[in-house]
């Protein structure tokens, strides 16, 4: 009994401290080999994010202004578009490195 409570609590553990970060997404200066459109682009990203040694709980793409991008055509442009991560706290210098930041 007791170590099957260990080990939940082992599983458990690796989210408890977590923080939610974000990445302003480009048009197409992103660290990842992945392009905004591509149809696989989330999985590109975690599997990019995990290859650094990043554990990602969850990710998603946040929408903040769909107009962003109207007449800016370099690869450097936003997207109107967030990348949001949860990931254990151990883990957000290494996050911090790829250009995410803590979400307010």
């Amino acid at each position: 009994m007791g170590i099957v409570f260990l080990l939940m609590n082992a599983c458990q553990d690796s989210y408890i401290d977590g923080v939610t970060m974000v990445y302003e997404e480009k048009k197409c200066e992103n660290p990842w080999n992945a392009l905004p459109e591509q149809g696989n682009y989330l999985v590109e990203v975690r599997g990019y994010l995990e290859g650094n040694e990043i554990q990602v709980e969850w990710i998603s793409i946040d929408v903040y202004d769909e107009n962003v991008d109207a007449g800016c055509t370099t690869c450097n442009c936003p997207t109107g578009r967030n990348v949001v991560i949860k990931i254990p706290t151990r883990d957000a210098r290494k996050a911090e490195n790829v250009g995410f930041v803590l979400n307010d």
